[in-house]
């Protein structure tokens, strides 16, 4: 399996293709999408059809507001089993190309927030400092507009 997914991952970047990107997809559902960011509330329920491997476009945040488990497949084909409590702030730089299987009977569920505003320089700052509470994607607001 290990090999297929590897070769399968070759041959897509070998011809210049591009991977879909996490959403939608089945389990998902938008809730905000505009300019600057997309929210997603996403369940990684356990399916018997094998999902696609996928490309982050964005800067993400999220928050899981249920607990589950999942099995991450790299684009070599190595799998890691991961579980995810129930309060877990995860962040995540655009381009991370994985496959991400639901792997609890009672799934794994959270709100996903993408960054879509190409200028998130801040938070990538902030990400490789390990600060990410101080970053902001949008310029601060003037003196004469602030609220006081």
């Amino acid at each position: 399996m290990k090999l297929i997914a590897a070769l399968i991952a070759a041959f897509a970047l070998a011809q210049g293709s591009t991977f879909p990107p996490p959403y939608p997809r089945a389990g998902t559902t938008s809730l905000i999408d505009n300019e600057r960011v997309q929210v997603w509330d996403v369940t990684w329920p356990k399916t018997a059809a094998a999902p696609l491997m996928h490309r982050h476009l964005y800067d993400m945040t999220g928050v899981y507001y249920w607990p589950g488990d999942r099995m991450i497949t790299s684009t070599d084909g190595t799998k890691r089993p991961v579980h995810t409590d129930a309060g877990r702030i995860q962040w995540q730089l655009k381009g991370v190309t994985h496959i991400e299987e639901g792997a609890s009977d009672d799934p794994l569920s959270g709100t996903s927030i993408h960054a879509t505003r190409s200028s998130c320089s801040r938070l990538r700052k902030a990400h490789a400092r390990g600060s990410f509470h101080r970053a902001r994607c949008t310029p601060p607001m003037k003196s004469s507009t602030a609220r006081r």
